[in-house]
């Protein structure tokens, strides 16, 4: 069976197809998440309060997923600026639009980053 697109076209997409679907899925859990998390008045800073410590693992794992936005935003934007050179097509458009939208989703969680390394010191 032949498909409708050669492999020259297709490999491209593909292989940027996991960095789109870490922009949509990672975003969507921490937003899961952090709907989860107790409230601000809730919060006691006491070491032994498990709010806090969910709150810990939230700015945790918040700095690992902003420097997985980054690295994607980085590889979605070569990845369309390679597509939109060899052929200028709307899929090119599309990965540079998820690249954009991984480096802005990066930079609103930057602040539970910063939440991390304030509460490591």
């Amino acid at each position: 069976m032949a498909s409708s697109q050669s492999p020259n076209r297709t490999w491209p997409a593909a292989l940027l197809f996991p960095f789109k679907l870490y922009t949509v899925i990672a975003g969507f859990c921490m937003l899961i998440w952090h709907s989860r998390l107790p409230s601000a008045e809730a919060v006691d800073y006491d070491a032994a309060s498990k709010a806090w410590w969910a709150t810990w693992d939230f700015a945790t794992v918040a700095e690992y997923v902003v420097v997985g936005y980054f690295l994607t935003s980085l590889v979605l934007v070569i990845g369309g600026a390679v597509q939109v050179l060899k052929r200028p097509r709307p899929s090119a458009f599309f990965t540079l639009a998820f690249g954009i939208a991984a480096f802005v989703i990066g930079l609103l969680l930057r602040p539970y980053q910063w939440e991390a390394d304030w509460r490591r010191n």
